[in-house]
């Protein structure tokens, strides 16, 4: 899919998944958004965790017109969405 065709999506969803809390990134996948040139809306957690400062609107700050402005560069938890998992064998879909 083109990132044409996922700015489709995003648009008909409405950044659904990007309103559900802040989203986890390891410190190569906050780098490699910095890199790229993205502002940095992160916090560091730890040495390997930052995780996204959230707007008064409770969305994503990379969440621009419905559409994910570092799509290719999305964190693992964004890619896995809506899948979470706890532990090796727990994992919570969201309905």
């Amino acid at each position: 899919m083109t990132d044409k065709e996922h700015s489709s999506v995003y648009r008909e969803c409405g950044g659904y998944c990007c309103s559900f809390g802040g989203a986890t990134a390891t410190k190569e996948e906050h780098e490699s958004i910095l890199r790229a040139g993205n502002e940095d809306h992160f916090v560091k957690i730890s040495d390997n965790c930052y995780t996204t400062v959230w707007g008064e609107d409770g969305f994503c700050p990379y969440l621009e017109d419905a559409s994910c402005s570092i799509y290719n560069l999305r964190p693992l938890v964004c890619r896995k969405f809506p899948v979470f998992t706890f532990t090796n064998k727990e994992h919570l879909i969201v309905p």
